[in-house]
């Protein structure tokens, strides 16, 4: 008991020590605690100051008028230093998304302007929740995200929470050098601009909120069909005003009410939201898509470049849409049908595009085996050709239909054959013959250019094998090949692969590429082009002249041969542009070291103005027809005599 009664005074006398000797508090915490002491509806006698009433008057018209936050937000930056001795303002928004503010926005005495994109730490955030008033910080070296005060050469900072719906939205940061005394009258007046600027941040975000609640669905954030009339009837003007074209695609999901019912409606919205994203992804920046019905999407495209071009959209979006969709660990398969109109072909008014664009593709969907049609009937005949052309060219690829023509190459220098080309033609069962130019877009499109491109490599590698059997194979053979296909990661393993398979040397193989495809070499497609030279396979730049050509970034491309496309050759024998454009190509080509090929070559006049400007080789039908690989073999003997 004594131990107890001698402990107790033991501890009373430390409080009696602690309360004689405790630091005497700073003003700028007098004025804080008397800050959070006073009732919120005081204000400070200074506010009726007549330049801060009309400050405030012309905030309180912004917010009604609904101007957005930014504008709001400059106003502050403009006003609040003339009322709040600081040396900075700034503020922090929380709630990423209602505003289009993030980290933090700076801005000094001096009107400088600095961006951080840190935000608010998170003891800070516990610090202002139980500070709703403010809080005073003379250090602050601990918090990371006041690092840019120190930068800027603040000693102290208040800062002062803004509140959207009672929770935490922003903060509004008020920088001050190291001489300035806050008064609660100053932290007061601080106090009430930074409620201010919280209810316009409420009125904003509120107004944000309706307006999306009116103009876009909840499911997929895509626009919904309000904003889609308005934005319809918007591009029908323009496209009336420049005479082009707007396609409406009217696009249905066959089979999606079955998984409502089910997998339930979650299952069906996460599905929603990636059809959204599907087609959303794989529509230019111009082109708009939007969630018309429960089940159906309105897509809208300016300047549409024609039937073909829709075709292609709505091609790749039936492709897109008919794979399937993974949700819980299931698997939902799902068909698209499309109904296309056309302004102004088909109609000109909001309501009837939208309309014909709805029956057609009601249409399509009844005869069961269209998975798009246009509601002109031209275009659907296109479209349906053009179907027919893929389906019978996949059938054509399973029953070897393609094969190969070879057109010889011939030294301009010495009149010898030096190489060959491989071309690929299609021999269909009832329209006989196709040329290339008919079907490889459609192979490309449809990705069919891959299966294609692998038979093409495969058969000209095993003929030039013959050929070497027999000891009559050129010195090399060009092969043509695809962008698609060059993308691949694993294109030059599996193309080098081939020739060892058959036994042919890299170096006896030329690749053509088209011209606009090596502007923009990166990733797959640079490594593939670097592995195939580093193994001696060479590069050709087919029909040069015809895509984006810029002599300067011939010194950077990776190439060995520049092939001049046959529209310039054609030209050669008259005093035209063209003639001097070939001129011009050659001799650069030779400054490069590298060499050229004419393409096209037809008359002797063309042929011997080539051989005047140094070119090294030519093909065209003066030289030869493309061959048969037996005609090709007779060809070689009738030169070698």
């Amino acid at each position: 008991m004594p131990m107890l009664l001698l402990l107790l005074l033991l501890l009373m006398a430390v409080a009696v020590i602690a309360y004689f000797y405790k630091s005497k508090p700073s003003k700028n915490d007098i004025a804080l605690k008397q800050l959070n002491a006073s009732k919120s509806s005081d204000v400070p006698q200074s506010l009726q100051n007549t330049d801060i009433l009309s400050f405030l008057n012309e905030i309180d018209c912004a917010v009604l008028s609904n101007a957005g936050f930014d504008y709001v937000l400059e106003m502050f930056f403009s006003n609040l230093k003339a009322f709040v001795p600081c040396e900075l303002v700034s503020v922090t928004q929380l709630d990423i998304g209602a505003v289009d503010i993030s980290g933090m926005l700076v801005i000094t005495q001096a009107g400088e302007r600095h961006e951080y994109p840190t935000l608010l730490d998170n003891s800070l955030k516990k610090i202002l929740s139980v500070n709703p008033n403010g809080y005073f910080l003379e250090n602050f070296d601990m918090y990371p995200s006041l690092k840019p005060f120190t930068e800027l050469g603040v000693a102290k900072v208040l800062l002062m929470p803004v509140y959207r719906d009672a929770e935490l939205a922003t903060v509004l940061y008020f920088g001050f050098s190291k001489n300035t005394e806050l008064t609660a009258e100053i932290l007061l007046i601080a106090r009430y601009l930074a409620d201010r600027l919280g209810v316009a941040l409420t009125c904003v975000v509120r107004a944000k909120s309706l307006y999306y609640q009116e103009n876009f669905d909840c499911v997929t954030m895509l626009p919904n069909r309000r904003f889609c009339r308005n934005y319809l009837a918007k591009e029908i003007m323009r496209a009336q005003r420049f005479e082009t074209e707007v396609g409406v695609l009217y696009l249905s999901l066959d089979g999606f009410k079955k998984v409502n019912e089910v997998a339930g409606y979650v299952a069906g919205d996460a599905i929603l939201k990636e059809v959204g994203q599907r087609i959303s992804s794989n529509l230019r920046e111009i082109d708009y898509v939007s969630r018309f019905a429960d089940n159906e999407f309105v897509i809208i495209l300016t300047d549409t470049g024609g039937a073909q071009s829709l075709t292609k959209v709505a091609e790749k979006l039936v492709s897109l849409l008919n794979q399937h969709f993974a949700f819980d660990d299931h698997q939902y398969y799902l068909n698209a049908t499309i109904g296309i109109a056309v302004y102004p072909t088909d109609a000109i008014t909001v309501d009837s595009l939208l309309q014909y664009a709805d029956a057609t593709m009601n249409r399509a969907k009844s005869h069961g085996h269209e998975k798009f049609a246009f509601n002109e009937a031209q275009m659907n005949s296109f479209a349906i050709h053009r179907l027919a052309m893929e389906r019978d060219l996949r059938l054509a690829l399973e029953k070897q239909e393609l094969y190969l023509l070879y057109q010889p190459q011939m030294d301009l220098r010495n009149g010898k054959v030096v190489g060959v080309e491989a071309l690929v033609r299609w021999r269909h069962p009832t329209n006989g013959v196709i040329p290339p130019i008919e079907f490889i877009s459609i192979a490309e499109e449809s990705n069919l250019i891959m299966q294609l491109g692998e038979q093409v490599r495969r058969m000209a590698c095993q003929q030039y094998r013959t050929w070497q059997d027999a000891r009559i194979a050129p010195k090399r053979m060009a092969i043509n090949v695809s962008s698609k296909e060059l993308m691949r990661d694993n294109f030059a393993t599996d193309f080098l692969n081939l020739l060892n398979e058959y036994g042919v040397l890299p170096n006896s193989i030329e690749l053509e590429i088209t011209e606009s495809l090596l502007l923009n070499i990166t990733g797959p497609l640079s490594e593939s082009l670097k592995i195939l030279r580093q193994q001696g396979v060479l590069i050709d730049i087919d029909d040069f002249g015809t895509g984006y050509s810029s002599l300067s970034y011939l010194t950077t491309l990776p190439f060995d041969v520049l092939k001049i496309d046959r529209a310039f050759v054609t030209e050669v024998v008259k005093a035209s542009d063209k003639s001097e454009v070939v001129s011009m190509i050659i001799t650069l080509a030779h400054h490069l070291r590298k060499t050229v090929c004419a393409e096209g070559v037809e008359t002797e006049a063309q042929l011997q103005f080539l051989k005047d400007l140094g070119c090294e080789k030519a093909q065209g039908y003066l030289i030869s027809d493309p061959l048969s690989a037996g005609d090709f073999e007779s060809f070689l003997k009738t030169q070698s005599h």
